[in-house]
């Protein structure tokens, strides 16, 4: 009786696991891409109408401030998620097929400024509801051929993960320019990304992005200077806050609907 019991318990738990991890669910259809906001850092609500350059000369509005520091983090964000993102957007309008090796492969042109990519983009289960990410650019005026630009792993059905970012350099003077780690759920979003190079700025500087559907925050910490500046701002009011070392004796400064400076207890 003991022997039928253990028998049957073996063949439920062979059963449950074919079932969670079956690897012809996987080439039956496509994975779904991962979101767009897992390399996007969105701060157009707080720098679509003011030009940054104007806060050297508005020292005392923290509004002003905040937009021009937005401004400098935007710098560090493009240059390391700006063309995973074009990239991950064009893959969008591109159907995956199914190659030889039983893995999906969207392949598709991308112009920019500097030139043509042809990007193949591969997706490889490795356990259920994980999936690995890899893209490959070739570029005849980089000299660069099925180059590893960027990979990640997603996880939790989509929901989290990460991302490697290695730029588009010497394949054989490479190195991991960055790291992101992100989660993106209905409307609440979260986005580490971390600086492993000092191609822009220096190692160890990192930005941690949030969003929760009405307030958009940024802490950017600056590994060169030794210095965090936290930004948020309201995504409906407009209203934010600032802390920086050089603002306000590093004190939390505020500014209101009219981007007029205010007390921060309002």
């Amino acid at each position: 009786m003991m022997l039928k019991r253990l028998l049957l318990f073996t063949v439920t738990c062979l059963l449950l696991v074919s079932c969670s991890d079956d690897p012809s669910t996987f080439t039956d259809e496509p994975p779904e891409l991962p979101p767009v906001a897992s390399v996007d850092v969105d701060m157009a609500t707080l720098t679509g109408s003011t030009q940054p350059k104007t806060a050297a000369t508005q020292s005392g509005d923290y509004y002003i401030q905040a937009v021009f520091r937005a401004g400098i983090i935007k710098k560090v964000i493009d240059t390391n998620l700006l063309i995973p993102k074009n990239l991950l957007i064009a893959a969008g309008d591109t159907v995956a097929q199914l190659n030889d090796d039983q893995q999906w492969e969207w392949n598709y042109s991308y112009t920019a400024n500097t030139g043509d990519f042809a990007v193949r983009l591969v997706a490889e289960r490795i356990a259920s509801s994980v999936v690995n990410w890899s893209f490959f650019v070739t570029a005849d005026h980089l000299e660069l051929e099925n180059h590893l630009l960027f990979t990640g792993t997603t996880k939790n059905e989509g929901q989290e993960g990460t991302w490697t970012y290695n730029g588009l350099q010497d394949p054989e003077n490479a190195q991991h320019l960055s790291e992101i780690n992100w989660s993106v759920q209905e409307e609440q979003t979260e986005l580490r990304l971390d600086i492993l190079s000092d191609r822009l700025v220096a190692a160890g500087s990192y930005i941690d992005f949030s969003f929760d559907g009405e307030q958009k925050s940024l802490v950017y910490y600056d590994a060169g200077e030794d210095r965090t500046t936290n930004i948020a701002w309201n995504m409906d009011t407009k209203a934010g806050y600032i802390i920086a070392p050089d603002i306000n004796n590093g004190e939390k400064a505020c500014w209101g609907e009219q981007q007029e400076n205010v007390s921060c207890s309002e």
